[in-house]
């Protein structure tokens, strides 16, 4: 893909894609769509370090803790079944993502299960 360091807003939705060589080339990528691809880990994310949006519906991810080290980070969009827990640590940081997402966050922040 060539020397791609400018950019900032990359969508690869429903490319069959499987790892995440293409961040090589733009580690200034602020937004981030691997929606529909066949990925199962967030192995080499962190070669965005000012990442604040990722979609991944659709994708075989199970675990997503390396975000927790991306301080910019705000933004997710995840399937209905995903488990949500692991987006703790997003509680007070979060500006938007899918409606469950939105929910469960807005139910830990203000403790609104109790």
């Amino acid at each position: 893909m060539g020397n791609l360091e400018q950019l900032e807003e990359l969508d690869i939705y429903s490319n069959h894609l499987e790892d995440f060589d293409v961040l090589k080339s733009c580690p200034n990528i602020k937004r981030l769509n691997i929606s529909y691809n066949e990925y199962s880990r967030l192995n080499g994310i962190e070669q965005c370090p000012d990442l604040e949006f990722l979609s991944m519906k659709g994708t075989k991810i199970t675990d997503i803790s390396v975000l927790e080290n991306l301080h910019n980070f705000n933004t997710i969009y995840l399937d209905n079944d995903f488990d949500r827990s692991q987006i703790d640590f997003m509680i007070g940081n979060f500006k938007n993502g899918d409606e469950k997402t939105k929910q469960y966050l807005l139910d830990k922040q203000y403790n609104l299960n109790d």
